[in-house]
């Protein structure tokens, strides 16, 4: 008997070790690892955001993904275990946050009544999000941050959308003459050191590259990027669609945008785009998602059961088991 147990106690460990190394840690930055699915809205029953995801390489999608396709989702967390979100509970002017797959939100602000938050994007560590409140009082929106359990809320500068980057700045978008144009600006986590990075009459929609390097954003209907200090201005599409939303995808080498119908992915040097069609009514809004577990699989939205914990609940039972035989008479 007590061989038995001795024998685990020694297997259960290096099992242990070798099936955590075979699962690797989940990408702790905000974009960077390898490319897993997209993410994207459409339009659902009044006016209702819905999501859906793709996977470019003509996969099929999980069915038990489908289960998060009534809920309103703006932005996976870097682990792809949260989503944060305007909120669809009894006080829909704040933001949430939802943790897969319980599917059970909570509000992490509490605007004025007058106020409005929405378009949260995470921190690199997953320990704060950056958000747009629009501000009644003001009548203009503003850049905010706040930590994921509430606290440590912080107004930072008069501006919308912000993009969280991998290298600690936060780039945004600020509307001027009324809102008829925008340009892109970038920050400090604190807002300080502000810098506007563009001068185009409508500049919107600003995304990170990983490595927080360039901006991938939309003008006058096409897709560009530029530099993180504002140079080296790229114009990747031109032509009769609507292009608009782009974003990164998380090696860094490919950009996908929405035109209305379809979601189409670029090489982000330039070139040829290819065209997928939406599965639904319209798409906006995509979000290129690292895969967490490995290049073949989609990334996770909703946590398991790891081997850590199971591990850890063997060991404690043939701990609890030898304590019982070794305290017997």
């Amino acid at each position: 008997m007590f061989g038995g147990i001795l024998r685990v106690s020694i297997v259960l460990p290096l099992v242990c070790a070798s099936g955590m190394a075979a699962f690797p840690r989940p990408a702790s930055a905000a974009f960077p690892g390898r490319n897993g699915a997209i993410a994207y809205s459409w339009p659902g029953a009044r006016d209702t955001p819905r999501l859906a995801f793709l996977a470019p390489d003509g996969r099929a999608i999980p069915k038990w993904i489908a289960s998060w396709r009534h809920d309103v989702v703006d932005a996976f967390s870097p682990d792809g275990h949260r989503l944060a979100r305007g909120f669809a509970g009894p006080d829909a002017n704040a933001l949430s946050v939802i943790t897969a797959p319980s599917r059970r939100d909570h509000a992490i602000t509490r605007p004025g009544p007058a106020d409005d938050d929405d378009r949260p994007s995470w921190s690199p560590s997953g320990a704060s999000i950056a958000f747009q409140r629009y501000l009644g009082a003001e009548q203009d929106w503003f850049v905010f941050t706040v930590r994921i359990d509430g606290s440590h809320l912080r107004r930072l500068a008069r501006g919308e959308r912000p993009q969280w980057s991998t290298r600690g700045r936060i780039a945004f978008m600020r509307s001027r003459d009324n809102g008829a144009h925008s340009s892109i600006y970038s920050m400090d986590e604190v807002g300080h050191h502000v810098r506007r990075l563009t001068y185009g009459l409508r500049d919107a929609n600003p995304d990170w590259s990983p490595d927080g390097r360039r901006l991938a954003f939309d003008r006058h209907e096409d897709i560009y990027t530029v530099a993180a200090d504002g140079g080296q201005l790229h114009r990747l599409t031109s032509g009769p669609r609507f292009d608009f939303t782009p974003a990164f995808s998380p090696d860094g080498t490919q950009i996908v945008f929405a035109t209305g119908r379809d979601l189409m992915i670029i090489p982000a040097n330039g070139g040829r785009a290819r065209a997928f069609r939406c599965a639904h009514s319209g798409c906006t809004s995509p979000d290129w998602l690292p895969a967490t577990l490995s290049s073949a699989e989609l990334p996770r939205t909703g946590a398991t059961v790891g081997v850590a914990v199971l591990c850890g609940v063997g060991a404690l039972v043939v701990g609890l088991v030898g304590r019982a035989l070794t305290s017997q008479p």
